[in-house]
């Protein structure tokens, strides 16, 4: 609730701002800020980051407010590639899918069906032993190696904090983080106490097309784009894109949007011709010709 109080007062008067809307959890503030239709929303989001920049009433152990833009996507088409490949393949290809829809102009494209990656890492605790460590000090290592750091500022009209992320990619990096020095001055690594394998999350549903793995990607679009530009783009590009993939890889394309929104034009301009005929129609009935 303080965070809320601090932060509602300083965005509430700024140029374009429609509604302020403040959610208090324990632990944890959110504030909502809605502008009006048309703003700029790239000078919107910089003048709200430089108002949370110069609040000084913060309580004391507040962490550093995040501050992002929530941008609404409408789905116009969903597409499906499935076939005789491992998971991680199968992403890859996807995510190719993905760039070149993004490079050519598509608002978003989100996958759905894949699971996330993980780095599975087991201790051994005879190791663990003979090097006097704990799972604690393991634990702590990797816990610091999986979150983003501070790297400096940017001075300007708007303070930034850009970050550097600590995060390891893979088994192996994480196998190559410090843990301790052994007392004959060798550095102990996560891959001297531990068994590393890269998985996946169990516990996250997993797609499947006729018996094979599949991966969904969702086509969107912002609210200002033309649905009709867009489907365009997309029918394009997905002949190109058929052409380079695998024989065995299907590519499949559903719940089109633009086609309901051809179909609803093509009613209004049929609607629109009928009812115009019918004007004409009754002015020739009950006025003269001349008329």
């Amino acid at each position: 609730a303080n965070i809320i109080e601090a932060i509602e007062p300083a965005v509430r008067f700024l140029d374009g701002v429609d509604r302020v809307i403040g959610i208090a959890r324990e632990n944890v503030g959110t504030v909502v800020i809605e502008f009006v239709e048309g703003s700029d929303m790239q000078k919107a989001l910089a003048e709200v980051e430089q108002a949370i920049a110069q609040i000084t009433t913060f309580p004391k152990d507040a962490e550093e407010p995040r501050i992002r833009r929530i941008v609404r996507y409408d789905t116009i088409a969903r597409l499906v590639l499935s076939g005789p490949y491992s998971e991680a393949a199968l992403r890859t290809l996807a995510e190719q899918v993905r760039d070149r829809l993004l490079a050519a102009g598509v608002d978003q494209v989100t996958l759905y069906g894949v699971r996330d990656p993980r780095i599975l890492v087991e201790l051994t605790p005879a190791r663990l032993h003979q090097l006097g460590l704990t799972i604690g000090e393991v634990a702590d290592r990797l816990e610091r190696a999986a979150v983003d750091i501070p790297a400096g500022k940017i001075e300007g009209a708007v303070q930034q904090r850009p970050r550097a992320l600590g995060l390891a990619r893979d088994a192996f990096e994480v196998g190559e983080l410090g843990i301790n020095t052994a007392p004959d001055g060798r550095r102990v690594t996560v891959a001297d106490v531990a068994r590393l394998r890269e998985g996946v999350n169990e516990d996250q549903p997993e797609a499947r097309r006729n018996g094979f793995r599949a991966v969904e990607l969702h086509v969107q679009r912002a609210t200002t784009a033309d649905a009709l530009v867009i489907s365009d783009t997309v029918d394009r590009l997905l002949a190109d894109i058929r052409q380079t993939l695998p024989a065995d890889l299907n590519l499949e394309r559903y719940d089109v949007a633009a086609k309901l929104v051809r179909e609803r034009i093509v009613l209004l301009l049929e609607n629109g011709f009928t009812g115009f005929l019918l004007v004409l129609l009754l002015l020739f009935l009950f006025l003269n010709g001349r008329v």
